[in-house]
């Protein structure tokens, strides 16, 4: 059996991420004249880590942010690292102590520097934990840190996104193109995106709040065998 997915943009997200987590590997999701069979990875279970479905992910983050809080070697950071998870990717983002300002120092090199020694210094240990972290939760493992107020991302997922859009949409797009803010049509998607994540933070913290309060709610409901 194929599932069809609607015509429309609105709605397609939440479509595609129920179908892909039902928790049945013998169905398919059909997008356009591509057929994408969901992934032995993105079983129910991964290596003894529960994953209940695509709402409970908050709950997945916790498990993931709980682990790695334990894994981590003490001294890496000066603080409790940032710990960001979706699907594709595990971001950890960790702050390193500051150099010491002094007379005829560039404070930016020498942060760029420190930057540079952490990592190195860190490169086996990290390693063996995202490999560790890939198998147990089947996602790729990222790093980044911050010192003062520089910050440096290493290797990281750019993970590529279907979309459809109307001509009055894409219209936008090659605005921006034409103006020379971006080069093509997929930098110009991802500056849309930065753009409202920059212009409605205040509006996506309330949208994550509120569905936390709505896992909350279900997991204090009923639940079938």
């Amino acid at each position: 059996m194929v599932r069809r997915a609607p015509s429309a943009w609105q709605g397609y997200e939440q479509y595609f991420l129920r179908v892909w987590d039902t928790g049945r590997p013998q169905k398919h999701l059909a997008i356009s004249r591509y057929q994408i069979a969901r992934p032995e990875s993105l079983t129910r279970e991964r290596s003894g880590c529960v994953i209940e479905t695509v709402e409970g992910q908050m709950d997945e983050t916790t498990v993931i942010r709980s682990w790695l809080a334990g894994r981590l070697p003490q001294g890496w950071f000066i603080e409790a690292p940032e710990v960001l998870a979706d699907r594709d990717e595990i971001l950890v983002i960790g702050k390193i102590e500051d150099v010491a300002a002094s007379e005829g120092v560039d404070v930016g090199a020498a942060r760029s520097g420190r930057i540079k020694k952490y990592r190195e210094d860190t490169r086996e240990e990290r390693m063996r934990i995202a490999t560790e972290a890939q198998g147990k939760f089947g996602r790729h493992v990222s790093w980044a840190v911050r010192i003062g107020d520089t910050g440096e991302m290493f290797t990281h997922l750019a993970v590529p996104v279907m979309t459809r859009l109307r001509i009055r949409e894409r219209s936008i797009l090659d605005r921006l193109v034409r103006s020379g803010v971006v080069q093509n049509r997929s930098q110009a998607m991802a500056w849309c995106v930065k753009l409202v994540a920059q212009k409605e933070s205040e509006w996506l913290t309330d949208l994550a709040e509120a569905m936390q309060q709505v896992e909350l709610a279900r997991d204090k409901g009923p639940r079938l065998n």
